[in-house]
């Protein structure tokens, strides 16, 4: 952000209305004497009023001198909407400015707007509280005069600084992050909260805006979303309001939902129109990734490399890539009988080649969670992933936490081949969806590094959206990665992980204050003065600020710079309904025990 913009054009028009005012009650002080006694007869004596005594006095013919009385009485006549004027347009004009957060803080005010506020509210105040008295009665006179108090003492505040600022010199912010909401497009979009500026820190908080909705634009979806927030700080709540608006205004595209804990199953699943896709949960659709292997081979490589790498503390990428080439040869079969019987004779026959075991042993996980899913399909006719991506309702990832590790490859396979089979169709406008996945917890899943580049890089234009959530962001020390670290917008909510929240300070940017000083050097020949320019940073939001956000409030990064804010209200509860019942699919069991090495 450029530096803002300066507010000395407030200075003449503080002045302009000051000296109006002055000229207009100076002038009523000097009526001349015949208008004087006109202006007496025209009078409403009021006796509460300073200036309606007078005039009363002035009738009698007190000692005071009838020409006196009459001067104070007519000035009072005429400051009655005087005094009002100057007492409220002072005070306005101060406050104005702070209220909107135009020109930020006192302290970041110039020198020239310093010195105006400082003169323009104090004159006003001194000027109220000498001519309130003469012009207003009891009634209106204590508010009166609490509005001429309150402009002396901005005046006051405001001089005091200018002395201040001379004496240090003023700090002026040059340069800095643009605190503003994303910026909407006629396609509608999605409410996400309301503007929170009070969330920002103090020394921040001026900068931003104050209020109105926040929204993130429908044409923009595809750029990627990401939510991270620690438990209870309302991610979940955030991330079922975007599935609300998506579903309102794309009905007819596919959803696909990673569902860690049970929630979602529990709050939306609808057996008319929804689907899950859990191998060790009963009632789960078939998948027959065989078939698929078969009948489009162009994902073929790409699964069986994503199988591999669902297990990442099995080797380094040599073993890696050496188990894809041997689940390959095994893929090749037209028959999954006969692939489970290739293998099965590696493990029982070349027991002692130590580098083939070590290889057998990484390829022999990723092809247990492809045998998860093909094992199913014994029953009943599976599906193809192409007809999963026709499907208008919810497909849910369900999963559950005492059996999170026997199903996370699983998931990882279905996850590449739903991501990928969306990006071999055509491209889409921008306002236009195809499908979307939301990936709740999405650190327990490990995408080929390639593999998640190629998603993020043509998710745009194949009208992808991917909407992630957890709790921070990944740790590269643990060989974890996700491109959806790289969302165009990234929703912070309460981290207390401190690399996350070094990474999400970095990200808002820093202010830039430059500040003039002076320093006198004293010598045997006199004196000299210098003036020197500083530069001086301050994080825009510190790291440890992310970990004081209460529940609900977020920092959402967009394109055009950040804004802080509190979510929506989610109206929807978690249903009382049990997850299906758990299958321990023996035949999987079965096929791992052939495969064991020496059996």
């Amino acid at each position: 952000m450029a530096a803002r913009e300066s507010d000395d054009g407030a200075v003449p028009l503080g002045f302009i209305v000051f000296g109006f005012l002055t000229w207009s009650v100076l002038r009523s002080a000097a009526t001349p004497a015949t208008s004087l006694n006109r202006q007496i007869m025209a009078w409403q004596p009021t006796p509460q009023t300073v200036a309606g005594a007078a005039v009363g006095l002035a009738g009698k013919g007190d000692i005071f001198g009838h020409l006196l009385r009459a001067s104070v009485a007519a000035a009072g006549n005429k400051a009655r909407p005087a005094a009002a004027a100057l007492a409220l347009c002072g005070l306005a004009l101060f406050a104005y400015p702070l209220l909107i957060r135009r020109y930020g803080p006192l302290l970041a005010w110039s020198d020239a707007a310093l010195a105006a506020a400082g003169g323009f509210t104090g004159a006003a105040g001194v000027g109220g509280l000498l001519a309130v008295p003469l012009a207003w009665p009891a009634l209106l006179r204590w508010p009166s005069l609490t509005v001429a108090a309150l402009n002396a003492v901005a005046g006051v505040v405001a001089l005091a600084l200018y002395a201040q600022r001379g004496h240090e010199g003023q700090r002026v912010l040059e340069h800095g992050p643009a605190f503003v909401p994303p910026e909407l497009s006629g396609a509608g979009a999605v409410l996400v909260g309301r503007a929170d500026s009070a969330i920002l820190p103090g020394h921040a908080r001026w900068l931003a805006v104050a209020g109105g909705d926040i929204k993130i634009p429908f044409d923009r979806l595809s750029r990627g979303i990401t939510v991270l927030g620690e438990k209870g700080a309302g991610k979940s709540r955030l991330l079922f309001t975007l599935h609300d608006a998506i579903r309102e205004h794309y009905p007819d595209v596919p959803i696909l939902i990673h569902d860690p804990k049970g929630e979602w199953y529990r709050t939306y699943y609808n057996p008319d129109t929804d689907i899950y896709f859990a191998p060790h949960f009963e009632g789960s659709a078939r998948w027959g990734i065989w078939r698929d292997f078969q009948i489009i081979p162009e994902l073929r490589h790409s699964l069986l490399t994503s199988t591999v790498h669902a297990h990442p503390t099995q080797g380094d990428s040599f073993w890696m890539d050496q188990a894809v080439d041997m689940l390959e040869h095994a893929a090749s079969f037209p028959d999954f009988g006969r692939a489970c019987e290739y293998l099965t004779a590696i493990a029982t026959t070349k027991a002692d080649d130590k580098f083939l075991m070590s290889v057998f042993g990484t390829a022999r996980l990723g092809f247990l969670d492809i045998a998860k899913a093909q094992v199913m399909n014994a029953k009943k006719e599976p599906a193809s992933i192409d007809d999963f991506l026709k499907r208008k309702g919810r497909i849910l990832l369900l999963n559950d936490p005492s059996c999170a590790d026997q199903q996370r490859g699983v998931f990882n396979l279905f996850l590449t081949a739903f991501l990928l089979r969306v990006l071999s169709m055509p491209d889409v406008p921008a306002h236009k969806l195809r499908a979307v996945a939301i990936i709740d917890e999405a650190l327990t899943f490990h995408l080929p590094p390639d593999i998640d580049r190629r998603i993020y890089a043509l998710c745009r234009s194949k009208g992808l959206c991917i909407i992630a959530g957890a709790q921070r962001l990944p740790d590269s020390h643990n060989h974890e990665r996700g491109e959806w670290q790289h969302a165009e917008y990234t929703v912070a909510m309460k981290v207390i992980h401190q690399a996350t929240q070094a990474s999400l300070s970095k990200r808002a940017g820093s202010l830039l204050f430059k500040q003039k000083k002076k320093s006198t050097t004293t010598n045997q020949g006199g004196g000299s003065e210098s003036e020197s320019v500083q530069d001086s940073r301050q994080d825009a939001i510190p790291p440890e600020h992310f970990g004081r956000l209460a529940p609900r409030e977020f920092v959402l990064f967009h394109d055009r710079g950040l804004i802080t804010g509190k979510t929506t209200e989610s109206p929807h509860e978690q249903r009382q309904v049990a997850l299906p019942q758990f299958d321990p699919l023996q035949e999987v069991t079965t096929i791992s025990r052939k495969m064991m090495v020496g059996g």
